[in-house]
C-alpha cells in the first residue's frame, strides 16, 4: 500500500462493469512552491504533485 501524505485521491466513477474509470487532465498550473512564491509547474487535474490513484490489487481500472 501506498501512503502520500497531503496529497487527494483521484475520484472515480465505477462503470458498470465495475472498472474504476479515473480521468486525468495534463496541464500546466501555477503552484504555490512556498508562501507567497508561485511558479508554473506541470500537473494533473489541477494538482502537483499529482493526485493518488488508489486501487486495490484485482480492481479493473480506465483511465
Amino acid at each position: 500500500m501506498v501512503i502520500t501524505p497531503g496529497i487527494r485521491d483521484l475520484t472515480y466513477v465505477t462503470q458498470s462493469n465495475g472498472a474504476k474509470f479515473f480521468t486525468l487532465i495534463a496541464e500546466e498550473i501555477t503552484w504555490e512552491l512556498v508562501d507567497g512564491i508561485f511558479i508554473k509547474a506541470w500537473g494533473y487535474n489541477d494538482s502537483t504533485p499529482d493526485p493518488t490513484i488508489r486501487v486495490c490489487p484485482g480492481d479493473q481500472v480506465c483511465i
